[in-house]
C-alpha cells in the first residue's frame, strides 16, 4: 500500500498518481508494467514513485484496491 508520504499529498496530486497507476494496469500486464510510464503520466519523477510506493507489487495492490473501490460505488 502507499507510503505515509503518499497519504499526506494534496488530493489532486494523489488523484493524478492514482489515475496513472490504474491506466497503466489497464494498458498492460503486471510483467510489462513500467514505473517510468506511471511517473510520466502522473507528471512526477520515477524516484517520486518509489517514495510513494515500495515497489511494483505495492503499486499492483494499490491499483487492485482502487479498482475494487470504484467498482463497488
Amino acid at each position: 500500500m502507499p507510503t505515509e508520504r503518499f497519504v499526506k499529498l494534496r488530493r489532486d496530486k494523489k488523484e493524478m498518481i492514482t489515475e496513472a497507476v490504474i491506466r497503466e494496469f489497464q494498458r498492460t500486464s503486471y510483467g510489462e508494467l513500467h514505473i517510468s510510464n506511471i511517473a510520466r503520466n502522473a507528471c512526477i519523477s520515477r524516484a517520486s514513485v518509489y517514495t510513494y510506493f515500495q515497489g511494483k507489487e505495492d503499486i499492483f495492490r494499490f491499483a487492485v484496491q482502487q479498482s475494487e473501490s470504484r467498482n463497488s460505488k
